[in-house]
Formats: C-alpha cells, sequence, structure tokens
C-alpha cells in the first residue's frame, strides 16, 4: 500500500498552480511559463516572494501564498 505523501501545505490544484505562477509573474517575481508545474523557477520566486512579505521561506505552493499574492 502507498500512502500519499504528507505536505506541510494544502495542495494546490493545477489552476491555483497556474494562477500562482501568473500572480508571481505580475509582481516581478517569475518569468517562466504558466504551466501549473512547480519546478526550480517557480520555487525560486516563492520563496522570494515569502522573504518580501515575511513568510516563511520554504518555497512551497501553498495556499496561503496564493492568499497573500490575491491580495495585492
Amino acid at each position: 500500500l502507498v500512502q500519499d505523501w504528507q505536505r506541510p501545505f494544502t495542495k494546490l490544484s493545477f489552476e491555483e498552480r497556474q494562477e500562482l505562477q501568473k500572480r508571481l509573474s505580475e509582481h516581478g517575481y517569475y518569468d517562466g511559463k504558466f504551466d501549473g508545474k512547480i519546478g526550480e523557477g517557480s520555487k525560486a520566486a516563492i520563496m522570494a516572494y515569502q522573504a518580501k512579505v515575511g513568510l516563511t521561506q520554504d518555497g512551497y505552493p501553498s495556499l496561503e501564498v496564493l492568499k497573500w499574492l490575491r491580495k495585492k
């Protein structure tokens, strides 16, 4: 039996990951494709944004980060 890996955050849907990338781009943190795939570029952008707004810099594509991006 294989179990899901426990994430320290709620997993975003494909559409939410694309929105996260788009919003990070609008804020000047990301310049990649809006493909919903969280690679090194997305993680680096998330960490830079987290540092700017005072969140823990873990690079996770979390709902918390997306909510912060939606506020701005």
